[in-house]
Parts: structure tokens; sequence; C-alpha cells
């Protein structure tokens, strides 16, 4: 699914929403309110189907070819920038389980054409030293303490390895801040924010 708002704004960024395993680009829309956000911000809005069964191919492993899924992504970023006038300067990702292990996946593999991602409650997926990637990306994780995810099935890898490797890759200086706890839902669950 593409989403062109009518009131995009000139060289608009481009936000590709990566849905679940096995769900559909509707279902990271209701998730996430991708067209709304695209028509309110005037960004260009990708919701692509993952290629193998509603899945993606996540798994970062030590080759010189990038998956099939993340040269899918690469071609419509590069459709978007060269038809749609989009910016390859600002090409954003926001994916949920599956989609944010593909959203991993996509920063190790082509970090030159993602300049950010948003990962909800997954992880990146294979050989940490298999992600070399050669160029920043911003990285903003959350993930409920309700999803302790210490690693385990599919080759996922914990929260700390994920973002210890990002924090690394991205040259933080190993110092992190952690906010005041605030509201996050209607019913008052808490949430905090580390920063690196």
């Amino acid at each position: 699914v593409f989403h062109e708002p009518v009131n995009r704004i000139d060289l608009a960024p481009i936000v590709i929403f990566l849905h679940g395993g096995g769900r559909t680009p509707q279902t990271i829309n209701d998730y996430v309110d991708a067209i709304s956000f695209a028509d309110d911000m005037g960004y260009l809005a990708v919701l692509p189907v993952g290629g193998n069964g509603l899945s993606w191919s996540s798994v970062v492993v030590t080759t010189a070819k990038i998956s099939e899924d993340s040269t899918l992504i690469s071609a419509i970023i590069d459709q978007l920038v060269t038809e749609n006038q989009a910016d390859p300067a600002r090409v954003y990702v926001v994916g949920y389980s599956a989609g944010s292990y593909m959203s991993y996946q996509l920063a190790c593999e082509i970090p030159e054409k993602i300049n950010g991602l948003i990962a909800i409650a997954g992880t990146l997926r294979g050989d940490l030293q298999a992600c070399n990637a050669a160029f920043p990306v911003a990285i903003h994780h959350i993930h409920g303490t309700a999803d302790s995810y210490d690693g385990g099935p599919d080759e996922a890898n914990s929260v700390q390895d994920t973002i210890d490797l990002w924090a690394g890759t991205n040259l933080c200086d190993g110092t992190t801040t952690d906010s005041a706890e605030f509201s996050l839902t209607l019913d008052s669950n808490l949430a905090t924010t580390t920063s690196y």
C-alpha cells in the first residue's frame, strides 16, 4: 500500500510501516494509524506486504547478499525518490513485532538508505556480529516489561544486546539518561525512556 497525502510537503520524507508476522498492511495501519499520520504530516507512507507468507526474511546473516525483503524495500525507496520526489535523506521505518525484526535488518543491510527506525516489540534477529552497518541509524526501541525479551525463538537477540549493538554502531559514548516515569496509556501504565 502506498499513500500520498493531498497536503504532502515538498521533498516529502518516506515512512515505511512494517506489519507483524502473519499480519497485513491493514493491521499495522490499525495499530499505529499510519495513513492518518501521513495525512497530518504530509509524508509519504508505504505499507508493504512481507514476501514470505506475510512474514519477513529478517534474519541477519554473514553474507555479501542482502535479503529478498531488504532488496524490495530498497527498490521501493529508489522508486519513490525517482518518481515521487521523495527525500532520500529522510527515510524512516516503523516496525511492529516481526516488522521490528525487519526494520533492524534494513538498518544492518541498507543503512545508507535508512535514517531512523522505531522498533516496537521486536529485536534484531540473527548474528549480531553480521550487522556491520557502515552508517549510523537513529533508533527508538519500544518494549513492554511484560514482554521480557531476553532472546529466544526465531533467532531473536535480547533487547539489551540489540540496544548495545546500535549504541556502539552509532558511536554513543556509553552515557545513558533515564526519564522520570510517565503515564503511557489511559489506564496509567507507566513508562520510562532511556536515552543514549
